[in-house]
């Protein structure tokens, strides 16, 4: 009878590489699910800061407190619809809200939300992926 194989506690884990994220300011609009209200969602508009393929910063200004202390009392499902330069049609990404800072009080507050995506169709990959080695060109010819 064979042992099985465990790995080595002492042993490191090989970290992931992490994503591009780019550095982008984006309007876009943004829908949460909120379930205990009849699946209806909030609206928002809110401003893209970030994105990699896996997810997003979205910053939402003006968020009324009643609002933020609604969201957080659950996991929410988000849709984040993101205008892409040089298509007509933007693009809208689905995930899940993986955490929240919600600073301030009316009128300067603001609630930045962390998106994790959801399994892209392919479309959808392609197009996000292709808009994320343009901005990395871009940077990386602004940084030569």
């Amino acid at each position: 009878m064979t042992e099985p194989i465990v790995p080595d506690a002492e042993e490191p884990r090989p970290e992931a590489p992490r994503a591009f994220r780019a550095s982008v300011r984006i309007p876009v609009k943004v829908r949460v699910l909120v379930e205990e209200r009849t699946f209806s969602p909030f609206h928002y508009d809110g401003t893209c800061e970030n994105i990699s393929a896996s997810g997003a910063l979205v910053v939402v200004r003006n968020l009324f407190k009643n609002d933020y202390l609604t969201l957080i009392q659950r996991p929410r499902y988000i849709r984040v619809i993101c205008p892409i330069p040089g298509r007509d049609i933007p693009l809208t990404l689905f995930g899940k809200i993986v955490w929240f800072d919600y600073r301030g009080e009316l009128p300067d507050a603001e609630c930045k939300i962390g998106v994790a995506f959801e399994i892209m169709k392919e479309d959808a990959t392609r197009i996000l992926q292709e808009y994320l080695e343009a901005v990395a060109a871009q940077q990386q010819s602004a940084g030569s």
